[in-house]
């Protein structure tokens, strides 16, 4: 319960800067892409993770690895849908 605290309270801090950049400037003027600047927070996220893991004595690459391990999703169809979710949702939102 206190990695998870500790990676929300890091998420949260790491995050705010984007939020506070994304409420001062126009970031769509710069980027050619149509989001604001907090959409950078995955990075955040990313970070997060990796600190929490390296405090706790886990290892980075176990943790990197265990989000490309496709074996662990049960059903077939779910492994499809990972795929095609993002470009499906870009095709709808034209």
């Amino acid at each position: 319960m206190k990695q998870t605290k500790e990676f929300l309270f890091i998420v949260f801090t790491s995050s705010m800067p984007l939020w506070i950049l994304g409420y001062l400037f126009d970031a769509t003027k710069v980027i050619p892409v149509k989001l604001p600047i907090s959409a950078l927070q995955f990075i955040c996220v990313l970070l997060s993770a990796i600190v929490v893991t390296k405090r706790c004595g886990g290892s980075v690459n176990l943790l990197l690895a265990r989000g490309l391990n496709f074996k662990r999703i049960a059903v077939r169809g779910w492994r499809y849908g990972v795929f095609l979710l993002m470009p499906l949702i870009v095709l709808l939102s034209l």
